[in-house]
C-alpha cells in the first residue's frame, strides 16, 4: 500500500505541494473490511524506506523455503503460474477430481 502512496506522491506533486493529504485504504469485500494506513506510514520518506526494506529481504531471501507455495483458487490467474510447480500440481489435482466427478454424475 505504501508503494501506492509512493507512486501518487510522485505523480501528482501539485497535490503534496498545495498541502493535500494521501489515504491509503485497502477494502477487502468479503468480508467487508476496510484497512487504512497511520498517516506516519504514507510520509514519502516512510513509504520509500518500507519499499527498500521489502525489496531487501526479497533479495536475501535465497531458498525458496522462505516463500512458501499456498496454492488455492487465486492460481487460476496467477502470473507466475509457469514457474509454481506447486501451483500448477494444484490446479491438475483439481481438474483430476473435476473430470472424475462428471464422469460419476454420467452414470
Amino acid at each position: 500500500m505504501q508503494a501506492y502512496a509512493l507512486a501518487v506522491s510522485d505523480l501528482l506533486p501539485a497535490l503534496s505541494e498545495k498541502g493535500g493529504v494521501i489515504k491509503v485504504t485497502l477494502h477487502f469485500l468479503d468480508p467487508n473490511v476496510e484497512f487504512h494506513l497511520p498517516a506516519e506510514l504514507l510520509s514519502r520518506d516512510a513509504c520509500a524506506r518500507a519499499i527498500d526494506a521489502a525489496m531487501m529481504d526479497i533479495v536475501a531471501s535465497h531458498a525458496p523455503a522462505e516463500f512458501p507455495v499456498r496454492p488455492a483458487l487465486h492460481c487460476r490467474m496467477c502470473s507466475f503460474l509457469s514457474i509454481c510447480r506447486g501451483g500448477r500440481q494444484w490446479l491438475r489435482s483439481r481438474a483430476k477430481g473435476v473430470r472424475a466427478f462428471a464422469a460419476d454424475s454420467r452414470g
